[in-house]
């Protein structure tokens, strides 16, 4: 989740991404992650129907992950 914002003098907007503590599996690489919502609290996230309590109750708590054995490139 995140919050964004665009300037009337500005051409770029300014945003933050929302971090809580990371899952358990992927805290050895960092101790944030992103906030993220259930697919029921999308909708009512976009529409500033949530306070910030309610979004951080409802995140998404179990997570699927699957090593890859490559590093992108985009070059």
């Amino acid at each position: 989740a995140g919050l964004y914002r665009m300037d009337d003098n500005e051409t770029l907007p300014r945003f933050v991404i929302l971090t809580q503590p990371a899952a358990p599996k992927i805290e050895f690489i960092h101790h944030r992650m992103p906030v993220i919502l259930t697919n029921d609290y999308h909708k009512p996230w976009l529409d500033n129907q949530l306070d910030t309590q309610e979004l951080m109750e409802n995140t998404l708590d179990s997570l699927q992950y699957e090593p890859i054995n490559f590093q992108p490139s985009f070059f």
